[in-house]
């Protein structure tokens, strides 16, 4: 199966996700958000997308990518969707609140390629990070080569 791994990134967590993803998947390309616009999206099978969770949402690249794409013109294609995400429990009280009225990004993502009559063949997935700079939650860098 022909694989692009679209990902964005802020302090490189949703690029070493993305690439472990490609680990458990053959024939992946990974490539940033500022990359994916020369890709022809249309060669591939299965499009996973990628990005850090900021106020809830995908960064805003990601999202402009996805809003660029034309509405129904890959229809029928495989598409997943990931986040990179804080660890809820480690946060203060109104910071969990804030976090579950708000949500993550991944099923944002999800919701716009949805949008797009593409076929979600997995739920989206959350990958827990300590800090902005890692590292990941334990096994979690392995969990996501196989869910690749």
């Amino acid at each position: 199966m022909n694989v692009l791994i679209i990902f964005d990134s802020l302090h490189g967590n949703t690029e070493k996700v993305a690439r472990a993803i490609s680990h458990g998947i053959s024939d992946a390309r990974v490539v940033s958000v500022k990359e994916a616009s020369k890709e022809n999206i249309s060669d591939y099978e299965l499009i996973v997308c990628g990005a850090p969770t900021h106020g809830g949402r995908p960064k805003p690249e990601a999202k402009a990518y996805l809003d660029n794409i034309p509405s129904g013109a890959l229809k029928g294609k495989k598409v997943a969707a990931f986040d990179t995400r804080a660890i809820v429990e480690k946060q203060n009280f109104f910071l969990k609140w804030l976090m579950g009225i708000m949500g993550f990004a991944a099923p944002k993502i999800s919701k716009s390629l949805k949008s797009n009559d593409w076929d979600l063949v997995a739920e989206s997935e959350g990958f827990f990070v300590e800090d902005t700079k890692g590292p990941y939650k334990d096994g979690k860098i392995e969990r996501a080569r196989k869910w690749g």
